[in-house]
């Protein structure tokens, strides 16, 4: 049986594409060849300008899109068909918790909007988007549906002024990101950090539009366990907390892979329950670390930053591979905290990721002339390896690095000119 967001994008006769060969079948079909063609290049040069921190040409991709009606939806529900349907569900799942007044930020062609125009009939949608096409089709899209609930502006999030019980945010954030260089080598704790500075002017945009009473619901891309935590500090410095049940993850089919969403339900903070950074980042740590398994040798990814983050004691020895004047891997010794027979080997790297491999102090002696003979290896390649030491901030100075006082550098950036909020292609 298919679900409610299935039978609703049926119903306006939308189908997701599973592939780009798909893709490119369906948007040929209903619209045209080169358009398909002209599409899916523009996906990949965005996508290829977000991994390298620039522009990512929002204005002429989205105007290309959005030329039409037609175009506008079939290339929306191609592309996100799957991920709008699952959100559709999870919407309705979660019904109760959305008010009388409604904000949906970055509407788009208004798909998901005229879906909470009909899972609410009795509440008052207000959806904005500073892209005067997609806005076009998202009144057109209300009219054939007969929706009266619904009201449409093409204005940016700061020039609205309402006030609603319920702020919706889907798949903007990663268009409004306020940083320019994210460090992907930090400790834990600095890219939590990072990632709060990162999201928290878009939040606090967001909060200002939230009645007393009322509540933000977002379901946003955070790919990692420190942007999850970084998300966290940011709603809190901002005036909100959602408590851990109201973090869930949303496993949405796109283009043939799983792409995984956070959902979230913050409520304005009454009365001193304001957390520190640190207060949360430990939380978070400590929970994570209860339900994993901890009795492997080696741990990637967020477990492995967690568990390093929890038991990492002083540095042994540390490095930074440098290329240019962006730092490419890294290689690091820690002790361990609550035991002292293990050392931690960090490798991490642009291409694998962090992995934290546990190790028996016993062989230490061993690691570390491991250690040093990479280095001297690389060093002869003509590679820049660069040493580094913790500071009493817990900060990783790296000795030599003009560009930057701590590991603070680029493995991910992204930019924003904190201007429209659009989500939905």
């Amino acid at each position: 049986m298919s679900s409610k967001g299935e039978q609703y994008l049926r119903e306006l006769d939308l189908e997701a594409a599973n592939s780009f060969k798909a893709l490119r079948k369906l948007i040929t079909k209903k619209v045209d060849a080169e358009v398909a063609d002209n599409i899916i290049r523009m996906i990949y040069q965005r996508g290829a300008a977000a991994a390298e921190g620039e522009d990512l040409g929002e204005k002429e991709f989205y105007d290309y899109k959005n030329a039409d009606y037609n175009r506008g939806m079939t290339v929306s529900a191609a592309f996100d068909g799957n991920i709008m349907a699952d959100s559709c569900d999870w919407i309705h799942e979660h019904r109760t918790s959305f008010g009388e007044q409604i904000l949906d930020v970055g509407c788009d062609t208004g798909i998901v909007s005229c879906f909470l125009a009909r899972e609410f009939p009795e509440s008052h949608i207000t959806a904005i988007d500073d892209g005067e096409a997609g806005v076009v089709i998202a009144k057109e899209l209300a009219h054939r549906l007969s929706l009266f609930n619904i009201e449409f502006k093409c204005i940016k999030l700061e020039e609205e002024t309402g006030k609603y019980d319920t702020v919706f945010s889907s798949r903007v954030l990663h268009e409004n990101l306020l940083f320019s260089k994210f460090s992907g080598f930090a400790p834990f704790k600095e890219k939590c950090i990072h990632a709060s500075s990162a999201v928290l002017p878009y939040l606090e945009q967001l909060q200002e539009r939230i009645a007393t009473g009322g509540n933000l619901i977002s379901i946003e891309r955070l790919a990692t366990g420190a942007s999850k935590v970084g998300y966290k500090i940011a709603l809190n410095k901002c005036g909100l907390c959602a408590d851990e049940d109201s973090f869930g993850e949303l496993k949405c089919k796109t283009m043939g892979e799983t792409e995984v969403l956070t959902t979230t339900i913050a409520a304005k903070i009454v009365g001193g329950d304001e957390l520190s950074a640190d207060e949360i980042v430990q939380r978070t740590v400590d929970s994570w670390i209860d339900k994993t398994p901890l009795m492997y040798n080696h741990y990637p990814d967020d477990t492995g930053e967690m568990l390093l983050h929890a038991d990492g004691g002083n540095l042994i020895k540390g490095c930074y591979i440098v290329e240019g004047n962006d730092i490419v891997a890294k290689n690091a010794l820690y002790s361990s905290i609550s035991d002292e027979t293990k050392v931690y080997c960090v490798m991490d790297s642009l291409d694998d990721g962090i992995n934290l491999y546990v190790q028996d102090r016993s062989m230490l002696n061993e690691l570390i002339e491991q250690f040093d003979q990479a280095c001297k290896s690389l060093k002869k390649q003509g590679v820049s390896v660069r040493k580094f030491k913790v500071g009493a901030d817990g900060k990783e100075i790296i000795e030599n690095f003009k560009n930057s006082k701590s590991s603070s550098t680029s493995k991910g950036k992204s930019k924003s000119k904190n201007k429209k909020k659009r989500k939905k292609k």
